[in-house]
């Protein structure tokens, strides 16, 4: 797990699969992160936990979780974010129709503000039709897991121009 001790395991669980540390040490706090929300959308509880301790470390301030796209709805029916960061292989709904459901300009559910959160993938699947769907979806990322943190917080930096 990033820079925390535990572990990061691509296969899913701590168990199975091959696991390894990635290291965060020396990331540095960002003055364009602090104070900044992101919901953070992802179904594996160690990834979300890994994330979440790399962007607090990064100076989010607020990081919200939902371990699907449905959740991620409700979540944003009562909350803003400056940043939505999001898996794409989930059940029972995927990160690509949630950011289909949230970018619909017909969708009454969400005022423009909430339409328009800058959205960066960050998925195992590097499968052409979801690069394709990202862009159609003017997504501001698509990166592949294991997650660089390093390589991370400069894709961050970019979306907020700093």
């Amino acid at each position: 797990l990033i820079g925390f001790g535990r572990y990061f395991c691509e296969r899913g669980s701590l168990t199975s699969g091959w696991c390894r540390v990635m290291s965060a040490q020396g990331l540095k706090k960002s003055g364009v992160f602090v104070g900044r929300t992101v919901l953070l959308v992802e179904d594996e509880k160690i990834t979300r936990d890994m994330l979440r301790g790399l962007l607090e470390q990064l100076g989010f301030g607020r990081v919200d979780e939902a371990a699907d796209g449905s959740a991620a709805l409700k979540k944003l029916d009562d909350n803003r974010y400056d940043l939505i960061l999001c898996d794409i292989m989930m059940e029972p709904m995927d990160g690509i129709e949630f950011a289909r459901m949230l970018r619909n300009s017909g969708n009454l559910r969400f005022d423009t503000h909430k339409t328009r959160t800058k959205i960066v993938f960050l998925t195992a699947s590097g499968e052409k039709a979801n690069i394709q769907a990202a862009r159609g979806l003017k997504v501001q990322g698509y990166m592949l897991k294991p997650v660089d943190p390093k390589v991370l917080r400069e894709k961050l930096l970019k979306v907020f121009g700093g």
